[in-house]
């Protein structure tokens, strides 16, 4: 179980990393060489960002929120942690693609406010880390109990 909950941890840090790496990409090499934005980018460039925050932030809370529950009642310890992965890996793509969108917006259109929603984003991401509470609350487990399998 402990190295399960390791390996949760390390694609947690890869799926951050990646918005972060594209949008340094985007908005120090990418988006100098593209020259002013048109009126249709900038246009573009607002519905990217409006779509990703609308998708992402109540995506994010909503649809893990379905799957945790199922099938968790009455199951072992062991036998969640496979569950509590699905279900965060649902979650953190269903952040990771809209800020990926956002940057893509910013890549268009060049406005601070497609960079904002991203930054959001991302930091939503990182803040829905794998954590013994989260994991504990989300499946109907004692924290303590929880704990003490991580450590052995």
């Amino acid at each position: 179980m402990k190295q399960r909950f390791m390996q949760l941890k390390l694609i947690h840090f890869a799926l951050c990393f990646g918005p972060l790496a594209f949008g340094a990409a985007v908005f120090f090499v990418l988006r100098p060489e593209f020259g002013p934005p048109t009126p249709e980018n900038v246009q573009l460039e607002w519905i990217l960002t409006g779509a990703a925050l609308a998708i992402g932030l109540p995506g994010s809370a909503i649809i893990p929120g379905l799957l945790g529950k199922k099938g968790a009642a009455g199951l072992a310890l062991e036998a969640t942690i496979v569950q509590y992965q699905s279900v965060k890996i649902v979650q953190w793509a269903l952040i990771e693609g809209p800020a990926l969108m956002a940057l893509i917006g910013h890549m268009l259109g060049g406005g601070e406010v497609s960079l904002a929603g991203a930054a959001v984003l991302v930091g939503l991401l990182i803040f829905r880390r794998p954590t013994v509470e989260d994991y504990a609350s989300r499946l109907g487990h004692d924290p303590a109990v929880v704990e003490r399998a991580l450590k052995n």
